[in-house]
């Protein structure tokens, strides 16, 4: 698990956030997002993006299309900005 004293209000610099990770609504990831969405959600520009992976089986031929990658991370970086 995360250090959450780190992760806390001290991105009031730039006030954007955005997380990856692989698998979709599993880990800790969720449980930080939250934690850092109840502490900071005042000071952000812009609500938290999500990059991640779908939450259904496929064939591993299929991975390169299901796993985020950087263009994926770029169009939410975009959206981000844009909001």
């Amino acid at each position: 698990m995360r250090d959450k004293r780190n992760s806390g209000c001290g991105r009031r610099e730039s006030q954007r956030k955005k997380e990856t990770e692989q698998r979709r609504g599993k880990g800790g990831l969720v449980e930080l997002l939250v934690s850092f969405r109840e502490q900071c959600f005042l000071n952000l520009e812009a609500p938290i993006s999500r990059v991640c992976g779908y939450d259904t089986p496929f064939p591993h031929i299929f991975e390169p299309f299901y796993i985020p990658d950087k263009w994926k991370c770029f169009d939410a970086i975009k959206k981000m900005i844009n909001y």
